[in-house]
């Protein structure tokens, strides 16, 4: 297989990879997003801005 193919073919797996991570872990990042809204963020008192 050609270089440029090859790279395509790493490039279209990792996108696949990606999209695979961001539908399994829907769940788990709306529900941290979710608790943040409600409650601000943990360790917010300490940023300085």
């Amino acid at each position: 297989m050609s270089r440029a193919a090859e790279e395509d073919v790493r490039h279209a797996v990792a996108c696949a990879k990606a999209e695979r991570r961001k539908a399994e872990n829907a769940a788990a990042l709306e529900s941290s997003n979710s608790y943040v809204e409600a409650h601000d963020a943990p360790l917010a008192r300490f940023r300085p801005f």
